[in-house]
């Protein structure tokens, strides 16, 4: 603009937009990264990591490995939960508590829950309402020992809590529905 001047005109207006050497068109605030290059990266980094456990673990040992698992797993499944010793004919109960296995002596009937072969007392809880919380007040007298199954019989595990010798809760982290075996 023109010293003194007090107007602006047409001719004192310059459009320096496109200069690059003023400012330039800005096409991003921030610096842009190519995508395609970052998966790539991501790509080798987990085809790196592949290779070395493949180096590690060949097609065999894996497949051995898996080939176990589900045998274990069969193998447990159709035991049914029940053992039977052959010298003494006593039926033991197999669990899961707090990421072990056990066993105890009694027996998961089809209907009754626990058919105790010991003077131990026992008690079944049916949970109708599926529900995330169940409540059992189980009367034992005692810190039992939990199992449960949801209604398809499969074991399942909640977290039990104690409130008393007599009463617990047990917390899924969704709702469902099924048994608990105390004894």
């Amino acid at each position: 603009m023109r010293a003194g001047a007090a107007e602006i005109t047409q001719a004192d207006i310059t459009d320096t937009r496109p200069d690059e050497t003023v400012c330039g068109f800005v096409k991003g605030v921030i610096e842009q990264i190519n995508t395609k290059n970052l998966f790539a990266q991501y790509q080798a980094a987990f085809e790196a990591w592949f290779k070395n456990l493949n180096a590690e673990l060949d097609e065999n040992a894996l497949t051995h490995l898996y080939t176990l698992i589900q045998s274990n797993y069969n193998s447990i499944r159709a035991l049914n939960n029940q053992l039977i010793d052959d010298v003494t004919k006593k039926q033991y109960h197999l669990g899961v508590s707090e990421g072990r296995l056990y066993y105890e002596e009694g027996a998961i009937a089809v209907e009754s829950g626990f058919t105790a072969l010991s003077s131990d007392k026992n008690y079944v809880h049916n949970q109708t309402a599926a529900s995330a919380l169940w409540t059992v007040a189980h009367n034992l007298g005692k810190y039992c020992a939990v199992t449960v199954t949801d209604s398809g019989g499969n074991i399942i595990v909640g977290n039990v809590e104690y409130i008393n010798t007599n009463k617990l809760l047990i917390r899924f982290s969704s709702a469902v529905s099924g048994r608990a075996y105390c004894n």
